[in-house]
């Protein structure tokens, strides 16, 4: 994508690299497949993430063919994986927690109900 610019690597896998970016002056995360033994899984997720496109799943901004790389929109958090961490961080303390898991509990299942009733879920698995 032209006007990409990459500031730092974010986390990696096995066929993937994540580098947060700047594109059109918005954080964007960019990942690029590291080996090509794993290419048909990247190109698997790939088009998972194409065949998902919603407001429940992290939005595709463009992607490159020629190298196996594609954008993505950027959360600061990346993942939920990070969640307790960002929970147990200081300027976190004042919020109510209660009600902001009970939030997150009932977005994780209209989620889950989006992902098994889209046309890429499992009836339309790409």
């Amino acid at each position: 994508m032209l006007g990409l610019y990459v500031f730092l690597r974010l986390c990696f896998s096995v066929y993937s690299q994540v580098y947060l970016a700047e594109w059109s002056g918005q954080k964007v995360a960019l990942c690029r497949l590291t080996s090509q033994d794993y290419l048909e899984d990247f190109l698997h997720g790939l088009g998972m993430l194409q065949a998902l496109q919603d407001t429940a799943v992290v939005q595709l901004v463009g992607l490159c063919a020629e190298d196996h790389s594609f954008v993505t929109e950027y959360h600061l958090h990346c993942s939920l994986l990070n969640l307790e961490g960002v929970f147990a961080q200081e300027q976190h303390q004042f919020h109510h927690m209660w009600q902001i898991r009970l939030r997150l509990a009932l977005d994780y299942v209209s989620i889950l109900h989006f992902l098994h009733n889209s046309p890429g879920g499992p009836a339309g698995r790409v």
